[in-house]
């Protein structure tokens, strides 16, 4: 949960002047947003292997939180994959995130 807290607290905010006239542009945004992405998708594998079984609660509520992200029905297949089995594949990483990319193009 910690990597996670240091990627939400560097995302920008208004009141940084320079990170967010860095992301004002849509080539700047769509760098920013795949870096995000890059670092949400090293920090999956950590929540689901080393945190969810510590505490269930705490990190499935994280895992919530991430995975609903696309607010859609597709979004649903990899949570549910990872409370039943409680494992994910690198294949349902890059499943989740290629619907994440559809969502966040249609809204660009």
């Amino acid at each position: 949960m910690e990597i996670f807290n240091a990627v939400v607290a560097s995302l920008p905010r208004k009141s940084d002047v320079f990170r967010y006239s860095a992301i004002q542009s849509k080539q700047n945004l769509e760098k920013a947003h795949q870096n995000l992405i890059e670092k949400i998708t090293e920090i999956i594998a950590i929540l689901v292997e080393s945190g969810w079984k510590k505490s269930p609660d705490y990190q499935k509520n994280s895992l919530i939180d991430c995975f609903s992200l696309l607010e859609e029905s597709e979004a649903v297949k990899i949570f549910q994959k990872a409370q039943e089995s409680r494992t994910i594949t690198e294949d349902d990483v890059d499943e989740y995130f290629g619907l994440f990319d559809k969502k966040f193009d249609r809204l660009l």
